[in-house]
């Protein structure tokens, strides 16, 4: 699976250079078919938040995706099977090697 290199580089070095924050979506339902594939990684900067993941995904992926995400209610993203509604919502942080997915909840794989 190819890493898309979306996002700002990281701020954080090892031995002298930059080491990004990757994180992995999986996409469930109508997402897939908007994202066109069940599974993506994202590079992003160090203390990126779930809103700032979604935002580079809306910019890749355009309106249809930000009209669909808009409906917040139809749609439960999780953090590393955890809702992210008992987390902090859209501005929990993120780690190197989170797992995103987002799905509807009526919907299955």
């Amino acid at each position: 699976m190819a890493i898309e290199a979306f996002g700002e580089r990281s701020t954080t070095f090892q031995h002298g250079v930059l080491k990004p924050l990757i994180v992995q979506f999986k996409f469930y339902s109508t997402m897939r078919e908007i994202i066109g594939r069940e599974t993506l990684k994202l590079r992003l900067r160090r203390g990126a938040t779930i809103e700032a993941a979604l935002e580079i995904l809306i910019r890749r992926y355009g309106d249809t995706l930000r009209q669909k995400l808009s409906q917040k209610r139809n749609w439960v993203i999780m953090l590393n099977d955890r809702n992210i509604a008992f987390l902090n919502g859209t501005d929990t942080p993120l780690n190197d090697g989170d797992r995103i997915a987002i799905l509807s909840p009526l919907s299955g794989g």
